[in-house]
């Protein structure tokens, strides 16, 4: 499943694949499709399968350390990869091969991601600020 973006989605899973080789996968693919460089190409090519289903997975009595683990770094994933996405400019070591600039006006503000929904305002807005929304650029 991709959202509207093209972003594969974190779906609610069916079963739990070996915990260490669903972190190994996810591993992987951040570093090699979000790390340092990226770009919308390589973020929309995020391959989650192996940790998606931890995203919402209960835990049992069976789990350990690793699946906690597992588990939130998913979760990191998959909250990373839609708000780099949303970021269209490099901003400190993260450089986006499609948008070299830096861009404050536009995005010197901390990201949100409510949903599945990316907006950009304040760490902790006031009681009269709401975080902004940012247009695509033409």
């Amino acid at each position: 499943d991709r959202d509207v973006t093209g972003v594969q989605t974190c779906a609610l899973p069916i079963s739990l694949p070996p915990v260490e080789q669903a972190i190994e996968q996810l591993q992987h693919q951040m570093w090699e499709h979000a790390g340092l460089l990226r770009d919308a190409s390589l973020l929309r090519s995020v391959n989650f399968s192996a940790a998606e289903a931890y995203v919402y997975a209960s835990p049992s009595a069976s789990w350990r350390r690793r699946e906690y683990e597992c588990r939130s770094l998913a979760r990191v994933a998959c909250a990373i990869v839609p708000s780099a996405l949303a970021r269209e400019e490099s901003r400190g070591a993260h450089y986006r091969n499609d948008f070299p600039q830096r861009d404050d006006l536009h995005f010197g503000m901390h990201s949100h991601l409510v949903g599945d929904q990316v907006s950009f305002g304040p760490l902790l807005p006031s009681a009269q600020s709401e975080p902004q929304q940012v247009s695509k650029k033409s």
